[in-house]
């Protein structure tokens, strides 16, 4: 008997995905959020990503489904070496250290963006096309939900629905 009957996330990489069926409900790329008053946002002609590595990052860690993706943005633009990286994925810890540092917190838009609105938060204005993943259902290849999670499933797909229709933000879907 499985104890999980599905996971709403990222796609996970393929090599994970043996035995499992992924059900996309949005793309979402990564947004990069600092506290509204944080030197970068002073910078004249506008921040580079070489600029921000000279602030510490804060990024999901090593082994998680979201972290190879930001690396790999970073490689694609020539950067190697973050210097000063704090991993987490609580996100409460990513918002209460952003907004007593100068740090910077690089993750996905979805998590992000309440804060972004509220003005808790601010995207510090860089270019991170390319760090788009699919968010979605994971499930087991078998069929076998139960009522419950098939109900519960059926919420999550009209609530990302509504959402993606109401977003102005067509970098969210």
């Amino acid at each position: 008997l499985a104890e999980i009957d599905f996971v709403v996330g990222r796609f996970a990489e393929i090599d994970e995905m043996r035995g499992l069926h992924f059900e996309r409900l949005y793309y979402e790329t990564m947004a990069l959020a600092a506290r509204p008053d944080h030197p970068v946002f002073r910078i004249a002609g506008g921040v580079t990503l070489e600029q921000i590595t000279e602030y510490p990052l804060v990024m999901p860690p090593l082994g998680t489904v979201i972290r190879p993706e930001i690396d790999r943005f970073f490689l694609s633009r020539g950067i190697a070496d973050l210097p000063n990286v704090i991993e987490t994925l609580s996100v409460e810890f990513g918002r209460a250290f952003v907004s007593i540092s100068d740090a910077l917190w690089i993750f996905p838009r979805g998590v992000l963006q309440a804060d972004l609105d509220a003005g808790v938060l601010r995207e510090v204005p860089v270019d991170l096309a390319g760090t788009e993943g699919a968010v979605g259902i994971t499930t087991r290849s078998e069929p076998g939900l139960s009522r419950v999670s098939e109900e519960m499933l059926q919420l999550v797909r009209e609530l990302c629905l509504r959402r993606a229709r109401n977003l102005h933000d067509k970098k969210f879907i």
